[in-house]
């Protein structure tokens, strides 16, 4: 059977270099023992929670043309650091018969008895993403704090400078936007001006900006957005809107009070007057059309999606249940209806996550998971005891110093040794540094896990709180039938 090594490294430092090599040679290793043919490697280096990983990628197309028997990664987080990813890669291995194994013992197709815990460790690693993309975050609010500008791209009408500040544009966007204020106080709606800057040939912003996916038409949203920047007034508002979760990247807003703002960094566009008269404009018709839409969230809005035309589906009261999106929008010519009950849902929801936390040997899974905690209480041992190695290493280092400028030692035994003690810290060095990069990659300890599986056999009612820990999304078909799409592998 011919075996793989994929290898991933969290940065391009020259301190993982090592940590590549090793993971090679560990494969190396593995592989012959255990007789297998070596296929090669496919390495990244860059942050596991991204999909644009051209390794791994290269991985799965060659898993789909069955190049190879068996991929071999040092660990689960390796590969994979969300549900999302866990279940493409599943399939694949699954479709085309290939094995997928861990060195760290957790995961090994090739057993029946650890087949099943690949989705419930994806969804592990899933939730250790969401705090390490939480302190990322916190450094980010701290820059945007010190007034800099931290977005991929400038407000419409400027352009970053090198120190991250914004800087009025030298063409035409900065009277644009003076003129789209002027439009909005002359009751010009938003679609209207967009007409009128469209009919115009006005760059649009993603024009400017050099965006690959730049349209020709303006949009009413467009304008909206323009006329409520407060970055048009010179002070800097950040961290408006942030990702729905670490792998899904559609921006929601941020609610004002957790916004980062700095005041007057920058050149305004707009006087504060003309902002503030066109905000209490804005205000006044938000409050005239209150009640007349308001949104209400149900149960299983945002899980339901049409299996032919993947809208979201739509709650109505008239039909006591959800109906496509695209269907009750644009009609039977676009789309059918995909009616469906919550109750349907629920007790089916119901039946299989009962059904699961049955299945579950727990004092299994304790001892498998004590097992790696014992690991980990191994590796701080030999932390510390390289920790002392180096500082031992560096009071020598100070005493055969000592003995050369007290001539009890000549120069060529002063630098023999020397040479010597400096070879044992780097090595030393390597092996701390190899040691810490695997500590953040293990999986929690198996209190946390087990805490997630008691969760898991302990609700009694479908709710929001339910649906977002375990749901991912629910497939309606056009008959009614459904598919759930779990957080992690049933």
């Amino acid at each position: 059977m011919k075996a793989v090594g994929y290898i991933r490294v969290s940065t391009d430092k020259i301190e993982q270099e090592d940590s590549q090599d090793n993971q090679k040679t560990l494969f190396i290793q593995y592989i012959k023992e255990r007789g297998f043919e070596f296929g090669g490697f496919y390495e990244d280096v860059e942050s596991g929670t991204k999909e644009e990983r051209n390794g791994l990628n290269k991985l799965l197309d060659h898993a789909e043309d069955k190049k190879f028997d068996i991929i071999i990664s040092k660990e689960l987080s390796r590969l994979v650091r969300n549900v999302e990813l866990a279940y493409r890669i599943k399939r694949i291995i699954v479709n085309n018969r290939i094995h997928l194994i861990t060195l760290d013992g957790l995961v090994d197709t090739k057993d029946p008895a650890k087949q099943n815990m690949f989705g419930l460790y994806a969804w592990i690693f899933e939730q250790e993403s969401v705090r390490i993309s939480t302190r990322i975050k916190s450094v980010f609010r701290s820059k945007m704090k010190e007034g800099k500008f931290l977005g991929s791209s400038a407000p419409y009408g400027y352009e970053i400078s090198k120190d991250k500040s914004l800087i009025i544009r030298a063409d035409s966007a900065p009277l644009v936007v003076k003129e789209i204020f002027e439009l909005f106080l002359k009751e010009n709606s938003f679609q209207g001006i967009a007409k009128l800057l469209t009919k115009r040939k006005i760059p649009t912003p993603a024009t400017v900006a050099g965006k690959s996916n730049a349209g020709d038409f303006w949009h009413g949203s467009t304008i909206k957005k323009i006329l409520t920047n407060p970055h048009y007034i010179g002070d800097l508002v950040q961290a408006r809107e942030e990702n729905i979760s670490v792998i899904n990247r559609k921006r929601i807003p941020v609610a004002k009070e957790n916004q980062v703002v700095v005041k007057n960094t920058h050149e305004p566009i707009i006087d504060k007057n003309t902002f503030e008269l066109v905000q209490s404009i804005l205000s006044k018709r938000k409050k005239k059309g209150k009640g007349k839409h308001k949104t209400v969230t149900y149960l299983y809005t945002n899980y339901l999606y049409c299996k032919d035309c993947g809208s979201a589906l739509k709650y109505l009261k008239q039909r006591k249940g959800y109906v496509c999106g695209k269907y009750h929008r644009y009609g039977k010519d676009i789309c059918t209806s995909h009616v469906i009950k919550e109750d349907v849902i629920s007790i089916r929801i119901q039946n299989e996550l009962k059904a699961l936390a049955e299945s579950i040997n727990t004092e299994d899974l304790i001892q498998s998971l004590q097992a790696i905690e014992k690991g980990n209480s191994k590796r701080f041992n030999e932390v510390k005891q390289l920790e002392r190695a180096i500082k031992s290493n560096l009071l020598k280092k100070e005493k055969l110093l000592d003995l050369l400028l007290s001539s009890t030692i000549d120069e060529d035994i002063y630098h023999l040794k020397m040479n010597k003690l400096k070879k044992e810290s780097l090595a030393y060095e390597e092996n701390l540094l190899q040691l810490k990069s695997q500590s953040k990659d293990d999986i929690y300890s198996h209190e946390r896990l087990i805490k997630e599986i008691t969760e898991i056999k302990s609700f009694d009612t479908i709710n929001r709180n339910v649906l977002q820990k375990f749901i991912d999304k629910v497939i309606v078909n056009e008959d009614s039938t459904f598919s759930i799409q779990y957080n992690f592998k049933l």
